[in-house]
């Protein structure tokens, strides 16, 4: 319980801890101070998947993994893009399938290929298309036609 409730207050500080000061001084008039806060790359991915396994391991689902095991499931963030949360038993499995950390060609030939898909679609595409949102966002004396033309 203390586990999930430090992974809790972690969020909330980084995330919602400003917005709340925010709401109490201007429903109270008071002046509590705003601290400009860095909130750190991917915090709620690894506080639900930190939660995620906490909850496993009360329930007694888990096994004993080892430090790196449990640190390289919180923290593969490549996993975040197939989806929802996934549990400690879909992926230390993969982790410790020796199978798995073999150099294979094939794979890397197709790891290459889909990364430079995505950087290509990135420069050619969402950079050029960038140009021409930017172009619409700042509202010029209340014409709104450039932002609605950008949108489109």
């Amino acid at each position: 319980m203390l586990g999930i409730m430090g992974n809790l207050g972690a969020i909330f500080y980084f995330k919602y801890f400003n917005f709340l000061l925010e709401n109490v001084n201007a429903l109270l008039q008071t002046s509590f101070v705003l601290h400009k806060i860095l909130m750190p790359l991917g915090i709620s991915f690894f506080t639900f998947q930190q939660i995620s396994y906490l909850v496993d391991s009360y329930r007694g689902e888990t096994k004993r993994y080892g430090l790196t095991d449990y640190a390289l499931f919180v923290t593969f963030f490549p996993q975040l893009l197939a989806g929802p949360i996934m549990t400690h038993e879909e992926m230390i499995p993969q982790f410790l399938d020796p199978e798995r950390k073999r150099f294979d060609q094939k794979w890397l030939a197709k790891g290459l290929y889909l990364f430079s898909v995505g950087l290509a679609k990135k420069v050619l595409l969402a950079d050029t298309l960038g140009k021409a949102a930017d172009w619409g966002v700042p509202i010029r004396k209340g014409c709104l036609l450039p932002a609605h033309l950008s949108g489109i």
